[in-house]
């Protein structure tokens, strides 16, 4: 049977009924609305005391478990930004034992890879550069002397003679 509830003056109680056809006797128990209301007031206010600390603490490790994977990826992307405004010399120097170790050894390696590579690139244009421009001098210098030669032929021919002797100590100091 459910139980049901007694009224006694102004107090209540819970009351629950049961005959024992065996002994032909039939038992009241009858439990005071106080008395059962603060067994699970004892009972429920620590299992909530209990809950809300359990939760603070999930909290907590959640928070400082996203700490954790969040500042390594933080500072990887802060050197990446660096990177890519042309700042190769950026290098990540924080030293870790973990998988972001090895991921911040492997981006300064790469970052190292790349400034040397262009420096070598660069180095190389200016060579090239270099290259093509002594060329054209060379092939420049025979043309001049004839050039010069040819001029200095004329004004001999126009008897020019001063102007001949200022184009050959040109020619000289060059």
């Amino acid at each position: 049977r459910t139980p049901s509830y007694l009224y006694i003056g102004q107090d209540k109680y819970l009351a629950n009924m049961r005959h024992s056809p065996e002994y032909g006797v039939t038992f009241l128990h009858l439990l005071s609305e106080d008395v059962y209301l603060n067994d699970i007031k004892n009972v429920f206010t620590p299992l909530l005391i209990f809950l809300a600390l359990l939760i603070v603490f999930l909290l907590l490790i959640a928070i400082g478990g996203a700490s954790y994977f969040y500042q390594p990826v933080s500072i990887l992307n802060h050197a990446m930004r660096q990177v890519a405004a042309r700042n190769l010399s950026f290098r990540i120097k924080e030293q870790r034992q973990d998988e972001y170790g090895l991921i911040y050894e492997g981006f300064n390696s790469t970052v190292s890879e790349v400034e040397s590579l262009i420096t070598h690139l660069t180095n190389e244009q200016l060579l090239n550069k270099e290259a093509t421009i002594h060329l054209l001098q060379e092939q420049m210098n025979p043309h001049f002397i004839y050039n010069t030669l040819e001029t200095i032929y004329s004004l001999s021919e126009l008897g020019r003679i001063e102007d001949v002797s200022t184009v050959t100590r040109a020619m000289s100091d060059f």
